[in-house]
């Protein structure tokens, strides 16, 4: 079964094509809170992600199974 994150991810704007390129689906741009949120995240792509650790930081919880 696949699960799927929903949160926020913290990091530089100019980094979002990362993010998106990964196919990370990132939410309206906080800049108060230098974020991205709502996201949405798959599992696959939380792999991927957290090789990028302190890069970004990030909040997610599981919303849905498939």
């Amino acid at each position: 079964m696949a699960k799927i994150y929903r949160g926020w991810i913290h990091g530089e704007k100019k980094d979002e094509e990362v993010l998106v390129g990964m196919g990370i689906k990132v939410g309206k741009w906080d800049e108060g809170l230098k974020a991205w949120e709502p996201c949405d995240v798959t599992g696959e792509q939380l792999e991927k992600l957290d090789r990028l650790w302190g890069r970004f930081i990030w909040g997610l919880e599981v919303v849905e199974v498939q």
